[in-house]
């Protein structure tokens, strides 16, 4: 799994957390909720936010980020040398 390229949702919060800096679960799923449009769906912006922690446990298993406080995520050495960082 560590060879692998990241997701492009991977990629998203990884690219997130390069320009923002430390960010919380809450304010990753915050950040994909604002750049996606209004869905159809009650659910919809719940589920998007829900994925935020899912996509930073996949992110941080592959060293690319860590946990510096409970629930609070930076980006790594590794993190940062990925092509999502790479802007």
């Amino acid at each position: 799994m560590a060879d692998e390229r990241p997701s492009a949702a991977q990629r998203e919060a990884l690219q997130l957390l390069c320009v923002h800096g430390p960010l919380s679960t809450a304010e990753i799923g915050g950040h994909l909720v604002a750049a996606r449009g209004p869905g159809s769906h009650p659910s919809y912006r719940y589920a998007i936010a829900e994925m935020a922690g899912i996509l930073a446990w996949r992110l941080a298993q592959r060293g690319l980020i860590k946990e510096v406080t409970p629930a609070v995520w930076t980006v790594t050495d590794q993190g940062r040398a990925a092509d999502a960082c790479l802007l």
